[in-house]
């Protein structure tokens, strides 16, 4: 798996190739997950190239975001695009009895058009053990929100490409064993996933 870091302003950009896939995949974290002597410095790709080539792709201008989450029982990995939906950022990771305060209070500042859920699922394309749950979850936000559609996504593989995403980055072992960072890093190569999708 090839993985690329560099910084732009208060946000670490990340390039990595999707082993499943053979896509690339642009990810966005907040500078405050990680600092500088902790990833890589001869990064081949700049930022603003990076950036300039999203942008052609990108069907429309919004200046609504599209949030994502990586649902567990014990944490929710969530993620969301910027206003214009061009970069998947890490948000945070909250738990599930504090989940619909926390977007209340997100909210008040952020407008979000769409929620994308991790749909878990075996390799036989069947659902898995934890599949009851989401929908749990799924149905809380239909009713607490009934204003933002919920998209389900696939979501076998995000948490191996996240671990593989973190022991590739230069990370030190804190960091890399820290599970609230991999189920963030879950969320945005979940939501990375929708917006490629939606381009092509």
């Amino acid at each position: 798996m090839r993985c690329e870091i560099w910084e732009k302003g208060a946000v670490f950009l990340t390039k990595i190739n999707n082993p499943y896939t053979s896509d690339d995949v642009m990810i966005g974290f907040k500078s405050l997950l990680i600092t500088k002597s902790e990833y890589p410095t001869n990064s081949t790709y700049l930022c603003s190239h990076a950036l300039l080539n999203l942008i052609p792709h990108t069907p429309y201008l919004t200046s609504m975001r599209v949030m994502a989450f990586d649902y567990g029982t014990k944490r929710i990995g969530i993620a969301v695009t910027d206003p214009m939906q061009i970069i998947a950022t890490g948000l945070d990771t909250i738990h599930p009895l504090h989940i619909i305060d926390y977007l209340k209070k997100y909210f008040q500042t952020e407008q979000v058009e769409r929620f994308i859920v991790g749909e878990p699922k075996q390799m036989d394309n069947t659902p898995s053990q934890s599949a009851i749950h989401v929908k749990g979850f799924v149905n809380l936000l239909n009713k607490t929100f009934p204003e933002i559609p919920i998209e389900m996504l696939d979501e076998r593989f995000t948490s191996k490409m996240a671990s593989a995403t973190i022991a590739q980055s230069g990370m030190n072992k804190k960091h890399r064993q820290n599970k609230e960072l991999v189920d963030t890093i879950s969320a945005v190569i979940l939501l990375q996933s929708f917006m490629e999708k939606r381009r092509f």
